[in-house]
Order: C-alpha cells, then structure tokens, then sequence
C-alpha cells in the first residue's frame, strides 16, 4: 500500500494497529478513506498481516448506506492490492450498523438463547407505528374506565390527543418518553420525576411572612393612590392566605392553595424610596418562585399518573412486538448484551474473536452502544478505533447523545486506556477562506471555545469561484415587529429568501450553474418561500429535503390514491387526488361531481363518489365511454377501470396504471427540475408500495394503511436527491446535507425558538429526568400562572458536563429549582447542537458562502444566540452597522456584510413587480375522513337526500319545534319569525348586504372557500397558516389583491379570537365533516360541518364559519337565519350517539368591540332528537 500520499495523521491511522486508537476526524478529512485503509492494511503483509481474515475485523457504520460503501472500497483496495480471496469474502464481512451486528449475533445462537432464528426487525416506521399504536390503546382504556380510575387528573389537565406539532398533549407526553426510554438499559426505572414542591402550608406560612413584610415597608411610604393600592392589595392578599391557612387544609393540598393564591396580588415598584423599590423587587421574585412552585404541585398527581400510564404503555408495546414475532433496535443491542452476560461461552466467543473493532461517526452514539462495543472491544478497549467529530453531533433528536462522545474520549485518554490520539485536520474541500470564516464563527469562547478543532486548508487545491465575487457574504435582514413600520416576521423571512436568491442570481450570472448551488435549511416551514425567491429570479428549484420523501405533497396523494381504490367511498382521499395535479380539477368541476339534478331543474348535492359512478357511465355524457370526455368525465371513467381490475390485479399495480393513464407523469417531466423531482418521488412511492405489498402479501386497504404506517416514520431522502445534474437550485435541510458537499452554498433559517412545553425530558447520564408542570389549571387559576411566569432564575455561569449535571439534578431539594435547572440543561444542549447544525451547513461549502438571517428590531431584546455569535465574531462589542460592511476574517478576502430593512426590500419587490409569494398552489390536505360510529356512510339510495340550504327554500311554511334552540344571551326563547323573501336572498352569509355586489374575482363563494381551506390548514398542521400559505391559498381560488387582504384580516381575527381557543382545547378537533344520516322512509339529510370538536364524553362543539361583513342583521335576525342549519346539524350528532350538542356560528370578518368575533349560538340535547328529527322529516317531504 502506496502511503505517501496520506496526511501524517492518515498514515498513523491507518497504521496503528496494535493498540486503542481515538480519530477526532473534522469535516471533509477523508475519514471514510482512512477507515477502508486502514481495514486493507490490516490484511497486508506489511502489517504483519494484523489479521489473518477479513472475518476478524468488525467495522460499525452509522448507515447501512455508508456500509456499503465501506464494502466497496475495501473490495477494490484489496482487488487492487493483489487480496482477491479476501476481496470476495468482503460482502459477508462484519462490516453493518451496530444494529445490524446484534442480529447476526442473535441469529446465529437462537437456540441457545431461546428465540426464534427467523424474528423480524421493525423498522423505524414500524417501530413508532407499535409505540402509537400502543398509546392509543392505553389512552382508550383510560378514557373508557367510568370513574378514570388512576388518571383523571392526567386527562383533565392536557389535552388526550396530539395537535398538529404540539408537546403538550398526553399523546405527545407519553411518545415523547417512551422515545426517550427506547435506548436505555435500565427502561422505566431510568426515569426520574425529581422531587417534589415544598408542602402547601410552609409556602403559604412564607407568603403571609412576606406580605407582612412588604406591607409594613408599604405603610411607611408617602401616600399616593399607588401606595394606596399596594396597602389594599397586601390587605387582601393576607386574608386570602389566612383564610387558607385556617381552613385546615392538608399540607399537599395546592389545589386549595392555588385558589387562594389566585386571589393575591403583587405590589409595583413605581413608588416609594430606593430601599422600598428594592425590597419590593425581591418581594415580586420570591411571589413569583412561590406561585411556580405551586404550578408544579399541582401538576404532581398528573406526573404520577403519567409515568404509572408510560408503564402501560410500554407492556402493550412489548405485548404487541411479541404478536409480530420482531425486535426493534434497541430490542437487538439489549438482548445481545444479555446473551453476552448471561451465557459465558458466547461471551467468551465474541471477546476474542476480533483483532480489530472499528466504529465510524461515534459522535452519534448512545450509552447502550457504548456498552456493547466496550465488550467487543477486550480489555482497556484494546482493540478499539473510534472515528469521530463532536462538532457534527446533530442527531440528538434520535437519540443521540454528544455527551456520551465526550465521556468516551475521555476514557480513551484515560491512563488505564491510553488511546493514540489523533486529529484529522486538514480539509480537502473546502477554499481557505471559507475555513476562515468558520473558525472565526466557532473558535469564540460563547461557541465552541477551547474544545473547537480548526481544520487546516488543503493549499494545492484551485479555486473555481469566478473573479471578482464575494467568497462569504452575511446578509441580515431586519423587521420591526411594531409600529407603523411594522412587518410581519413571515414577511420578513420573504424579505430574505428574496435577498438570498439575488447572491445566486449574481453567482450565475458571473458563469456558475444552478446545479453548482444549494440552500441549506434549519427547518423546512418556509421552504416554498425561498423556493420561490428563487424561481422569481429565474432559477429552476428542487426542495429536496425537509419531512424527507414522505412528507412531499406527490407521495401523500399516493397514500390518498391507495386509500381511495381501497374505499371507493372515501370522499376525502377522492377529494385529494382528484384536486391535486395527477387530475387537477378545477373548484367547478369538482362542484360539477358533486351535484346532482333532478327532473324539475332542482340541484341537489351528492358525494364525490356518487358523482364519479354516474360520470363514468356512457349516458352521462351521451358519447361513447373514453371518448371527448371532460376531465371530469375522464377521471371517472379511469377510475370505474381501475376498480374493475382491483379484482384481478394487486392494488399498486393498478394504482402505477392510474398514475401512467392519468398523464400526471408526463406534465411533471415537462415542468422542469421540480417536476422531474416529484416525479420521482411519486415512482419511489409506487415501488415502496409494491415492495409492501409483495412483501406482506395484503389486499387493497390493508396496503393503504401499511403504506401510511410506513410514510409516518421514514427517513428515506427524496426520489430526486441523488445523483441528479439537472441545472436546478436545490434546498434542503441540514441534516439531509450531511456528507454531502457543494460549490455555492446558502444557509438560512437555522435559529430555533426555545419555548419549552410542559413535559420537559432529558437524557442526562444513564438517566431521563423529567418535570411536568400544571397546562388546564391556567384557565382556572389565571392570576396564579400570570404571577408564577415572572418568576427568572439566574443563568449557571459555566455549562457543567453530563457528570457533574447528573449530580446536580440529584442534587436538588424542591420541584423549582430541580425544574429550573432540567430546563437550563435543555436550553443549553438545544443551543449547542444548533451551532452544531449551522457548522455543517458552513462546511458543506467548497467555494462560496451566503449566510441570510432575520432579526427583530428591539431595543431591549437581543438578538437570538446563533444570529449573536455572528455579531460577536464580526464586529466585536458593536452592533451590526446599517448597509454594508466589510469584515476582516484573516483571510484573502474580507466578509462582505449587508443589513437591510425588510420594508424596503418587500416595497421595492412590489414596485418591480417581483415579489416573491410564497407556496405555489394549495397543497392537498392529508385529513383523516372523520366519520363516527353511527353515521351513515355515502350511498347510492342517497338519491332523496337534502341538506339544510335545500330545505330553506321552504323556510316560509317550515318552523322547527319552538323549544329547541338557544340564544349566546340564554336558553329557552321563543323562536323568531321565519325570514323574509329579500332575507332569504341575503342567506349566503358570504355576500355583503343586498345591493352590495362583491367584484368578480372577490366572488363570496371563492372568498369563503379560501377562508375554509385556511381554517383546515391548521387542521392539517396544527399551527396558523403563515403569511405565505394565506398567499398561496387567495391565489388558488383567484382572489384579487384586496380580496387577500379581506382574506388575511378574517384569518388573523378568527385565530385570535376566543372562540378558536375554545376549540382548540378539545382533544379530537376535525375540519370538514361530512355526514348523511336518515329521516326515515327514504329520506336522508346530507351536509358538511366546518369544525367539530369532542372529547369522547357524549358532548359535541360545532363552529361553523361565517364571512361577509353586513352588520345590519340584529341578534334575533341571526338566531333566525341559523335555526334550520342548527337544527339539522344537531339531529345528525344526535343520532349519531351524542347526548349534547353546542354549535357557534361565527363570523369572522366582524369583531366585537368588547373583544372576540360576532357570533350566535344554540344548543340541544338528546331529548331533542325525537321532535327534531320529525320536524325536519316534514320539511324534507314538503322540500321534495
């Protein structure tokens, strides 16, 4: 083997054989090189051999991807060295992920180990379908006990089920713990709860201490209504506490203490001497500690139940990987440890049967891996190489846990261990001056510090940029969040990507391609908006990363394809695909499905279903079938096809022949580098569910929930990343771009928001600990949470390593200070490997970097962390200056910095025409159907069905029972008159008042659609639909300029408006619900709710949406024009199974000067349901 081309510390690598050896390996060294060298070497004759059989090297990868590619090299270096022998023995080498190893261990001694030789592996999709699986069946038993034994006060305190991205849900609490336990030995034991909050009465006893105290300071002040005010409040706060402490109320009651506390008060620093504004500060913050103590007391009991819950869990999840016959991961290192310890000769086995254990990326290990290869590795890890970098530890979210990495070098360099040390510094990708800026960046004590390794520049190495551009360019892009200056932060992000996607412009236009560049993302959120910045600039644009393969629009309308062929009735899934761009259908063609005429001229709805069975048939359009059809028709007949060899063929060989007959390919491969990227992610998905189907040997709708089973978890890169050359910008996240290296890089939207949810949990050592404090209570106690969130706990000066930080959370003496410092910890390594990520961003560049940032303009906050290390680094103790600057950096070329105001740059994109506008086109929305037990589903004898607006036109000689309604003002009203003929007209609450005709492209119906598909995208994502997404939205359905406008106002009111946050605490909320329940003899009543919300207790919420503006309609006039659709909504939940039912009709385009939105309600019970159902029944008939 030719070493004179390796770096000294190459060489010493390679050649180290005969004792432990630590890599600290930094990005673009050539580490994957040195490790197949280094296996090569050890089978050459120079080395002795080392050893004598490639069987007797094992060497672990983080990837079965990058196994592969080991495999490869080592094959062609030993082919090349004259080993043939052991080049084809490569492919059965001890060369796989850790993972990969267990099993090949366990296979091969099942019997003696009493398994099954032929068990399953889950996937990571498999894995958290189980473990979902799993809390969902304890949740059900939960909820179903009739007396919540055990966990009531858990289930009344949070929310059952998750919301969108929400943490704070029991859901979400219980898969957030059993993630973190999945990699511990010691499982529920591993948990720590931390101690508890001080006894109820000692806080009580200290808060009357010191209101006393403050009161006296109080007294002796000048007097002043403020003084005046501050001695009240001390007055009453005193009798509030006494009063509790009187009462005899337990020591662990703070349920009774929180209800005095909710009635104290705080006393101001606005008056008095120096020495009083000083004793009342400490008053405000020892008040403050005490009401967060008494936060975290309440949340005790639920804490309890959580973990007793997690425990259940955990043996359904174990009940349930049995059934499969499967281990998942942690499964497979846990039980080979245990063989390891339980049977000697396998021990013994194992121990000495390789020379040499090699461990690449160990930065991104766990404790249970350590363990596991510590025993392979002999006696003082004699045998043992590990190659990593610390700096690129950013898989904390999988598990991953740098400390760890940190604790191993340590024991490396241990004198018992005695590892060679050795770094590889030296970089082969990327220009000097890009390594320059980063260690400028990393080298500050506020970032890595002393612990930052500098890689050194490769100096041979030619530069390709063009001459006379910028190498680093830092581009901050300032907003005022107030004011009449004042820009919304989505905006502000616009602003950047525009200013980002300007630097490529000029890069190409000096003569470099698109395919040369490349944005690299902190989060995906906004990846549209810089998508299109750039294709405003001219770019061709891939998003290539973010929720990965699975997450892209095209694959989700596969899973809706496979879920619609396996129920033809799935309005929703039917909904997608024929609305997304393997059809495309247009809003009135899809309006054209859904109606139906009778013989008078009379439209009447039907369901989407409905619509394609009638369309497909030849007399539907008086031509031959499949001839001079409407897209509408020719979707139909495609699909009535695809149903008939459904009975023939599999169910992805018929969803691939739908696609093809669709022509949805053909138009992706004539829409450029995008659609050729969703091209092939949309025939990655039919060959993932070929591959599902083949494999399982299932039918049609059970493919289609395996397929989403396994789209839930997948971390499959898209269809389009690798190996693509098209001439196409490509954006994807940071983590996706690990390992990878490109030209011309930009990186954007890499800070973090720190707001911590309610359950906080950390691997810290060989332990979780968690803390929980009080959600719901805040609604009952809201003076008591507003007093606690004042409560600040200085900052630990110096960051303790995970040792010394597991002892001090051990350490702690009550719930407060132990929370406090669990929430310091999580702060601290959230931040930590934030600079991680932006790291490898920076040093995926070999020849340029654009670094674009948005900043709050603030004179009392800073800036975020990451955006304060760049000022740090830049420009010292000085703020960033406003318009361009340049930075020395020590290298060639300077920084070339620019600070611009995100007005101007939106104001002056207008003025050109080009601002940016965010997502192109509305995204199909991925919606569960929600139909509950009892509704009737979609049929064909559905053909004397009527929905409320039908049943209006009869609204003069039809009156609903007297008693069955209520007003917002109270129960129990006589009903109004029916409405009038020019009312009636008026009845689309969409239209402004009669006379007041809206503008062609501000059509009512197109306005209220926009509106409903806002309102559903926080059904879909859990989160307000940003600026961009309100854009998109207004676009799809071709509203003007001012009718966006229109549009963003109702969205930003309906958002912020009580009645949402009522919504939005239930634990099943669900947009769009069709339903179709029986009037009896024939009849059926059909229609759509806008938003219904339950809790699984008998009772239901319904909103329903209401635009338009006319004001001139009063209280009794609305509760008039709503009856009927109350009416018949509330019959078809009330037949459905629930016993109460509440709707709200709530306009959102009007608010209230008292606060909260226009709105008018009803509500009904089940002794309604009888006389309901009749009275509509009689209107039906009368209707038809």
């Amino acid at each position: 083997m030719d070493l004179t081309t390796f770096t000294d510390g190459q060489r010493k690598s390679v050649t180290h054989l005969g004792g432990p050896l630590l890599v600290s390996a930094g990005a673009g060294s050539g580490k994957t090189f040195t490790l197949t060298q280094r296996i090569a070497y050890a089978l050459l004759p120079e080395s002795g051999p080392f050893a004598q059989d490639i069987d007797q090297i094992m060497a672990i990868t983080f990837t079965e991807k990058a196994a592969s590619e080991i495999k490869a090299r080592v094959k062609r270096t030993l082919s090349q060295e004259g080993l043939h022998e052991q080049a084809l023995r490569v492919d059965g080498a001890w060369i796989s992920t850790i993972h990969g190893a267990c099993a090949r261990i366990l296979r091969a001694h099942a019997l003696e180990l009493g398994i099954d030789p032929k068990f399953g592996i889950l996937s990571e999709a498999q894995r958290l379908a189980l473990v979902s699986q799993a809390v969902s069946e304890a949740l059900d038993a939960a909820r179903t006990d009739p007396q919540l034994l055990g966990y009531g006060l858990l289930l009344r305190e949070y929310d059952i089920r998750a919301k969108g991205m929400a943490a704070s849900s029991v859901q979400a609490m219980l898969e957030a713990l059993m993630g973190k336990l999945s990699g511990m030995a010691g499982g529920l034991e591993s948990l720590v709860t931390g101690p508890g909050a001080p006894p109820a009465g000692i806080i009580a006893c200290r808060l009357v201490e010191l209101y006393r105290a403050v009161g006296e300071v109080v007294a002796l002040q000048k007097e002043s209504s403020t003084s005046e005010k501050a001695a009240r409040t001390v007055a009453d706060s005193l009798d509030a506490l006494e009063a509790y402490l009187s009462s005899g109320k337990g020591e662990g009651d703070y349920e009774a203490l929180a209800q005095a506390l909710d009635r104290c008060g705080t006393v101001g620093r606005n008056f008095g001497s120096k020495e009083c504004k000083a004793l009342v500060a400490d008053f405000q913050q020892e008040l403050s500690a005490a009401c967060a103590q008494v936060v975290l007391g309440l949340a005790a009991p639920a804490a309890s139940q959580l973990v007793s819950l997690t425990a259940k869990v955990g043996e359904i999840y174990e009940r349930l990987k049995t059934a499969s016959g499967s281990f998942d991961n942690d499964d497979l290192m846990m039980r080979t440890l245990r063989a390891f310890s339980d049977h000697p000769q396998i021990a013994a086995y194992y121990r000495d049967k390789f020379k040499l254990v090699m461990v690449d990326e160990f930065q991104d290990t766990s404790q249970l891996q350590i363990d596991l290869v510590s025993f392979l590795a002999g006696e003082h890890l004699e045998r043992l190489c590990t190659v990593g970098d610390s700096q690129q530890s950013i898989y904390r979210f999988r598990g991953a846990d740098v400390n760890v990495y940190e604790a191993h070098k340590q024991t490396m360099a241990s004198p018992q261990v005695d590892a060679l040390g050795i770094q590889l510094s030296k970089n082969f990708r990327s220009h000097r001056d890009v390594l320059s800026f980063v260690d400028r960046i990393f080298e500050q004590d506020r970032s890595f510090g002393r612990r930052f390794m500098s890689l050194e520049p490769n100096l041979s190495r030619e530069s390709l940029l063009a001459p006379g551009l910028p190498r680093i360019q830092v581009e901050l892009c300032g907003y005022a969040a107030q004011g009449e200056a004042k820009v919304s932060s989505s905006d502000a992000v616009r602003a950047s990507a525009m200013l980002l996607a300007r630097r490529f412009a000029e890069y190409r236009q000096a003569g470099h391609s698109a395919s040369s560049m490349v944005v690299l993302l902190g989060r995906m959120t906004n990846a549209p908006v810089f998508a299109s910045a750039l294709r405003d600039e001219g770019f061709e644009c891939i998003v290539a990363g973010g929720s990965s393969f699975a997450g892209t629009v095209e694959v989700q309308v596969i899973a809706s394809l496979l879920r619609a062929l396996a129920n033809p009735l799935d309005t929703r899934a039917l909904f997608q695909v024929l609305a997304s761009g393997m059809f495309g259908l247009t809003a009135e063609e899809l309006l054209e499905l859904a109606t139906a005429w009778d013989g008078e001229g009379f439209a009447r709805t039907r369901s989407l279903a409905m619509g394609l069975m009638s369309a497909s048939a030849p007399e539907s359009s008086g031509r031959p079938a499949g001839t001079n059809l409407s897209t509408g028709q020719r979707a139909a007949v495609l699909f009535s096809e695809a149903r008939a060899r459904l009975r023939s063929e599999p169910a992805s060989v018929v969803a691939s022949q739908l696609v093809a007959a669709s022509g949805w390919l053909l138009r992706l491969e004539a829409q450029g580098a995008q659609g050729r990227a969703e091209e092939a992610n949309v025939l990655k998905a039919l060959r993932l569910a070929s591959s599902l189907e083949e494999e399982r040997k299932v039918g049609p709708a059970a493919l289609a929930k395996l397929f989403e089973a396994e789209l839930a978890a997948l971390k499959e890169p898209p269809g389009a990343l690798s190996g693509s050359s098209s001439e196409a910008v490509r954006i994807m996240t940071i983590h996706s771009s690990k390992g990878l290296e490109f030209p011309i890089v930009g990186v954007a939207e890499f800070t973090k928001d720190a707001k911590l949810p309610p359950l906080v949990a950390e691997t810290v050592g060989r332990h979780v600990f968690m803390s929980l404090k009080a959600s719901r209570s805040a609604d009952r106690f809201a003076n008591l949470f507003k007093i606690a969130r004042g409560f600040s706990a200085a900052a630990a000066d110096d960051r303790e390593d995970a040792a010394d930080a597991e002892d001090a959370l051990f350490a702690q003496r009550d719930a407060l200070s132990y929370r406090t410092l669990l929430e310091q910890r999580v702060r601290d390594e959230e931040l930590a490997e934030g600079r991680r990520k932006l790291y490898v961003a920076l040093t995926r560049a070999s020849e340029a970097l654009v670094v674009s940032m948005v900043a709050k303009e603030s004179k009392s906050a800073g800036y975020p962390e990451l955006i304060e290390d760049f000022r740090c680094a830049l420009f010292g103790d000085e703020d960033f200056p406003s318009g361009e600057a340049l930075c020395d950096i020590g290298a060639e070329q300077p920084c070339l910095f620019r600070r611009t105001d995100a007005r101007s740059v939106l104001a002056a994109a207008r003025d050109c025409g080009t601002e940016a506008a965010g997502a192109e086109g509305f995204p199909v929305l991925d919606l569960p159907l929600a139909c509950d037990a009892g509704l009737a589903p979609w049929a064909g004898m559905a053909r004397d069905a009527v929905s409320y607006s039908f049943l209006s036109r009869t609204a003069d000689s039809f009156r609903g029972p007297s008693d069955l309604w209520a007003s917002s003002e109270g129960e129990g009203s006589l009903p109004p008159e029916p409405p009038s003929t020019e009312e009636r007209l008026c009845l689309d609450d969409d239209e402004p008042a009669c006379g007041d005709r809206p503008s062609d492209e501000d059509k009512a119906t197109d306005f209220g659609i926009a509106f409903h598909r806002a309102a559903e995208y926080c059904g879909k994502t859990g989160s307000v639909p940003p600026d961009g997404a309100v854009g998109a939205i207004a676009r799809s359905v071709g509203l003007s300029d001012a009718g966006t406008e229109r549009l963003r106002r109702a969205v930003a009111l309906w958002f912020d408006s009580p009645c949402f946050r009522e919504a939005s605490r239930y634990s099943s909320v669900r947009s769009e619900v069709p339903f179709l329940v029986s009037l009896g003899e024939g009849m059926y009543l059909e229609g759509e709710i806008d938003l219904l919300c339950t809790d699984g207790d008998g009772k239901a919420f319904v909103v329903d949406y209401k635009t338009g503006r006319n004001r001139l309609l009063t209280e009794d006039d609305l509760l008039r024009k709503h009856q009927l659709q109350a009416q018949s909504y509330a019959y078809a939940l009330l037949v459905s199974g629930y016993e109460e039912v509440e709707l709200r009709f709530v306009y959102v385009e009007q608010p209230q000067d008292e606060g909260g939105l226009r709105s008018v309600g009803f509500r009904f019970a089940e002794g309604d349901r009888l006389p309901l159902g009749q009275a509509l029944r009689a209107a039906a008939e009368s209707a038809l």
